[in-house]
């Protein structure tokens, strides 16, 4: 008796409390060949009839019938050391009556006695109620699902551990999860991937169910993504959960409801961007543009706005806190007008020294009430100044007397250039009307004569973007040629395309025709002073020779002054050769011409004395009222030199020197001859040959400076004159 009451503390010990008091299940510990050691209340009160000493063995309340299976079963229990529970149904009589009941038993090894032998547990149920209760849980369990499966939102329900127990087919739906999938799924489970509206993560303790189940309240309306695998995309739900309480106020398990709001969410997030977008521009436009309620209070405003106007703008301020009052009240009556009218106004006018062009217009609700007004607003100041300039620049040309094309650039070629604009000159000169020119290419104009090379000229010109100015034959309608003076001006855009060529056509003709003229009568009168200086020098040559033939019928004191003479002459005569001989006639090479008379005086002199002259004259050209002087002037001092100047002496030096600077010549002449007395001044003097020579300083306008002691030096300087005798000849 001790040791059961023993082994009974043992066994109340290691069977839990709500198993050995439970009211649904039978409870007994018997050993392997059934003696029973233990058995539960709700086993006694079926079975033992409220005894407190139980039957010996476990098979003594069985059907007589069932007895050799459930031996069998311990046996087999036993001999097999099964930990898993062996399951059999037997019939067990209900005490104090000959009444079976069905019992479904599972029989496991449960401990060991003292004696080392095996003890087993046996768990039993009535299978009548177990039959009955699983009808009625299968039926109500149907119903539920029926229920839940009507729903259009998903519902899941969860146990205290998040775990899912059941769901409805819109739940898998919207999940994209199979229910074998998702139930037992509990809410930290790793295939989840929840995120927040701002697109982070959704921790798992801030999820609805978590919140339910911590808090023990109800938690409502909360958004969260989740993925679903089948549509590879995140759903948007609108999330409840909801904790149903025991009675001993815990959680048992939590009802979550679930509302597809993805096309909701997805329009807001496009209705979102586009105003997002709607702003970027608005604020990026290169005009002002502002929106205000009826009562003229500003509801939005973009930056050039606030740029413009230089100020930080705020919703809710009015024109009379950015405006002076004249101005306000003026902006207050087109308001008024827009609002009153239910009409779009478009005006124009200014703020300060800037001009706006403006357009205002009515916002309407639902019901065609007008509840706000817009408006845009932009600078036209540069517009406006343009407009005034080619409003100017058009009065120019169609009031000149020139004619002006403009022609637009179509294709790469000249050729497909077409023209777009014409002045009035331009049809009356040529003879075509508008209908006539308009489209056309500009090579029309060009005909037979048309200078083909220029033309090259002018295609090189419009490859190249080059300004071109050129002389060229066209023709008119009626086929008749005029020459004009065209100038050609590209017209570019930003990015440095050509998109228009200007044309300048000046009529020439007549000038042309002038010219022709000028140049035949220039071609004459060339012709007729080349004759007139070749006769003057023949006349000359006539003259010398006559003195020649003179001097030799004299004697030599008498042939001094006849060669003198016949030099002078000559150098005279030798500027007309010289003169007839270029083509311009109106002005004679200087070094040429006295590298020419020097040498001839020098032959003339017949001097048996070794004189050298010395030569720097620099290159230039003097008309024929300064050659002559310098060559008459040449010839007094060469003649003089020889004459005087190395009387006492076999050998002897001529020093000459020319040089121009700044538009005047420099003359130096010098000789190694003794000097002789004389003033330094050629006006005063009885000498013809120094008479001669001042009269030549003086048709020179130079002036000079003369030393005659110890040797003989003059140096004068004069002014190039460019204008002589046909000197406008070209």
């Amino acid at each position: 008796m001790q040791l059961l009451k023993g082994l009974k503390k043992k066994l109340l010990s290691e069977i839990p409390c709500w198993l050995a008091s439970s009211k649904n299940s039978y409870v007994l510990v018997t050993d392997e060949i059934g003696e029973i050691l233990f058995a539960n209340d709700y086993y006694r009160e079926e079975f033992l009839a409220h005894s407190q000493s139980p039957p010996a063995n476990f098979t003594d309340i069985l059907h007589p019938s069932d007895i050799p299976e459930m031996k069998n079963g311990m046996l087999a229990c036993t001999n097999n050391g099964r930990k898993s529970p062996y399951t059999i149904i037997n019939k067990s009589r209900v005490s104090n009556s000959n009444n079976y009941k069905s019992i479904k038993w599972e029989c496991s090894i449960f401990d060991s006695s003292s004696e080392g032998k095996p003890l087993l547990i046996h768990l039993g149920h009535d299978v009548v109620i177990m039959e009955n209760e699983s009808e009625y849980k299968s039926k109500t369990s149907n119903s539920l699902n029926e229920l839940i499966d009507d729903l259009q939102i998903g519902v899941v329900i969860q146990d205290v551990n998040s775990n899912i127990l059941l769901s409805n087919q819109k739940a898998e739906e919207l999940l994209g999860v199979s229910k074998n999938d998702l139930h037992g799924r509990p809410a930290d489970h790793e295939e989840w991937e929840i995120i927040k509206e701002d697109e982070t993560e959704f921790p798992t303790q801030e999820l609805p169910v978590a919140q339910a189940i911590a808090t023990k309240k109800y938690v409502h309306d909360v958004m969260m993504g989740v993925y679903n695998p089948k549509k590879e995309d995140y759903l948007w739900f609108l999330v409840d959960s909801n904790p149903q309480l025991n009675e001993e106020g815990e959680v048992e398990r939590v009802v979550t409801t679930f509302i597809d709001v993805s096309d909701r969410i997805k329009a807001e997030n496009a209705i979102k961007k586009q105003q997002q977008q709607l702003q970027i521009m608005m604020n990026h436009a290169p005009m002002v543009i502002f929106l205000k309620d009826i009562s003229g209070k500003y509801l939005f405003f973009n930056n050039l706005y606030k740029s413009f106007l230089g100020k930080d703008l705020k919703p809710g301020i009015t024109d009379y806190d950015i405006f002076d009052k004249d101005f306000a009240d003026w902006c207050k009556n087109k308001d008024r007008e827009v609002i009153e009218n239910d009409k779009i106004i478009n005006f124009k006018h200014r703020i300060g020294e800037q001009v706006f062009d403006e357009t205002k217009f009515p916002i309407k609700d639902s019901n065609e009430n007008v509840y706000a007004l817009g408006g845009f607003s932009q600078n036209i100041t540069k517009q406006k100044k343009e407009e005034e300039r080619l409003k100017l620049l058009e009065k120019v040309i169609t009031s000149t007397e020139d004619a002006v094309l403009i022609t637009k650039v179509e294709g790469t070629d000249i050729s497909e250039f077409k023209i777009m604009y014409a002045n009035q000159a331009f049809y009356n000169l040529t003879g075509y009307s508008e209908e006539e020119v308009m489209g056309r290419n500009p090579l029309f104009l060009q005909g037979e004569n048309t200078d083909k090379q220029k033309l090259l000229r002018l295609k090189k010109a419009q490859e190249n973007l080059e300004a071109c100015e050129l002389q060229i034959i066209n023709y008119k309608k009626d086929k008749t040629e005029f020459w004009v003076n065209l100038r050609l001006v590209p017209v570019t855009d930003e990015e440095g395309n050509c998109t228009h060529w200007i044309s300048v056509h000046q009529d020439i003709t007549e000038r042309v025709r002038q010219e022709k003229v000028l140049k035949k009568a220039l071609s004459e009168k060339t012709t007729l002073l080349s004759e007139i200086h070749h006769r003057v020098k023949n006349n000359l040559a006539i003259v010398s020779g006559l003195l020649e033939l003179q001097s030799m019928e004299v004697e030599d004191p008498i042939k001094i002054p006849l060669k003198r003479s016949i030099n002078r002459i000559q150098s005279i005569a030798m500027v007309h050769e010289l003169m007839y001989q270029t083509e311009q006639l109106s002005s004679v090479n200087l070094k040429n011409y006295l590298d020419k008379l020097i040498p001839g005086i020098y032959r003339t002199m017949q001097s048996d004395k070794e004189i050298k002259i010395n030569q720097n004259v620099q290159n230039c050209k003097v008309n024929i009222n300064q050659a002559i002087p310098l060559g008459l002037l040449m010839n007094e001092l060469l003649t003089n030199s020889f004459k005087y100047a190395f009387q006492e002496t076999d050998v002897g030096q001529i020093n000459i020197s020319i040089e121009i600077e700044d538009g005047k010549l420099d003359f130096s002449y010098n000789d190694s001859g003794p000097g002789f007395k004389h003033d330094n001044d050629f006006k005063d003097t009885n000498s013809l040959g120094l008479s001669l020579i001042n009269a030549q300083l003086e048709q020179l306008h130079a002036d000079y400076q003369v030393n005659t002691e110890g040797r003989f030096e003059l140096s004068f300087s004069f002014s190039i004159s460019k204008r002589g005798p046909h000197s406008n000849i070209r």
